[in-house]
C-alpha cells in the first residue's frame, strides 16, 4: 500500500480518505472597550461629536445654527456640524437627568449656599453636562477674552436653548430665588449646575404634552428623601437643647459675676 506524503499539522477525516488539514475557526471581535458606552459616557459622546454625520440637507443646518446662534452673525461662540446636529436631536426633561443625595450627617447642610449643596450632593448624567457646558460655549461672552463666562443678562436665553424649552419671568424669578445668581457674570460650572437644577424644577412644565409620564426619580434619591422630615425635626430638637444649655451657662455665670462683686 503507497503512502501519500501529508503536510504536518493535518487530521484524518475519519472516512477513509486523504486526511485534511484542521478547520480554523474564525476569530471573534474584540471585546468592546468600557469607554463605548452610552451616550452618557465621555468616550462615545466625544466620538459622537467629533465623528457623526450631521444631516446633509444645507437649509436645514443653516436652519438650525441660525436657531442656535452657530452663524457669524450671531455674537456667540461658532458651532460645529456635528455640535449643531446633536442640538436637533429630540430630548425631553427628565428627572433621572440628575440625582439629588443627601449627607449621611444631615448637620452638613446647615450653613451651606444652594450652590455648594448642587456642588456637593448632586450627580449629573455626563451626556446632560456635555450639552449644558455646550450651550455655555454658544451664549459666552465673547468679548471676554482671559475668562469664560456667562452674563447674567443672557442667562435666561441659555437656558432657554438648554432645557428645549423657553422658561416664562416668572420661572426665572422662582428659579433665581432659590438659587441667587451672581451679580454680573456665571462661569461655566455655575451655569452646568444651575441648568440641572432648572431641568428638575420645571420638569413637568416643559413636556411637550401633559399627559407623558415622568420618569420616576433614582432610587438613592427617594430613599434619601424620604424620611428627611423626620430627620430635620430631630436635628432641631438637638439644637434647641444645646441653645438652652448655652442659656443656662450664660445665666449661672453671670450669677457667678454678681457674687464675686
Amino acid at each position: 500500500m503507497k503512502l501519500h506524503n501529508l503536510p504536518q499539522g493535518s487530521e484524518d477525516s475519519g472516512l477513509g480518505g486523504e486526511k485534511q488539514p484542521p478547520k480554523r475557526r474564525p476569530r471573534r471581535g474584540g471585546k468592546k472597550k468600557g469607554d463605548e458606552g452610552g451616550l452618557d459616557d465621555p468616550g462615545q459622546t466625544g466620538q459622537f461629536l467629533g465623528a457623526s454625520n450631521p444631516p446633509e440637507d444645507g437649509s436645514e443646518l443653516a436652519r438650525l445654527q441660525e436657531t442656535l446662534g452657530g452663524g457669524p452673525t450671531s455674537g456667540g461662540a461658532t458651532l460645529t456640524e456635528a455640535q449643531v446636529f446633536w442640538f436637533s436631536l429630540p430630548r425631553s426633561p427628565s428627572h433621572r437627568a440628575a440625582i439629588f443625595t443627601l449627607p449621611v450627617q444631615i448637620t452638613r447642610l446647615f450653613g451651606i449656599s444652594p450652590v455648594d449643596y448642587l456642588k456637593k450632593y448632586m450627580r449629573l448624567r455626563t451626556s446632560r453636562r456635555q450639552l449644558y457646558s455646550m450651550v455655555f460655549t454658544r451664549h459666552r461672552d465673547v468679548e471676554s477674552i482671559r475668562v469664560e463666562r456667562l452674563l447674567v443678562d443672557d442667562v435666561g436665553a441659555a437656558l432657554g436653548d438648554a432645557l428645549g424649552g423657553h422658561l416664562t419671568e416668572a420661572q426665572l424669578g422662582r428659579l433665581t430665588s432659590l438659587v441667587p445668581l451672581p451679580d454680573v457674570s456665571l462661569d461655566r460650572d455655575f451655569f452646568v449646575l444651575i441648568s440641572a437644577f432648572a431641568e428638575r424644577l420645571f420638569c413637568y412644565d416643559l413636556l411637550a404634552s401633559p399627559d407623558v409620564e415622568i420618569e420616576p426619580r433614582d432610587l438613592v434619591e427617594q430613599l434619601d428623601f424620604k424620611q428627611l422630615d423626620e430627620r430635620l425635626e430631630g436635628v432641631g430638637v438637638e439644637e434647641e437643647v444645646e441653645e438652652d444649655e448655652e442659656e443656662k451657662q450664660e445665666e449661672q455665670d453671670k450669677e457667678h459675676e454678681k457674687e464675686e462683686e
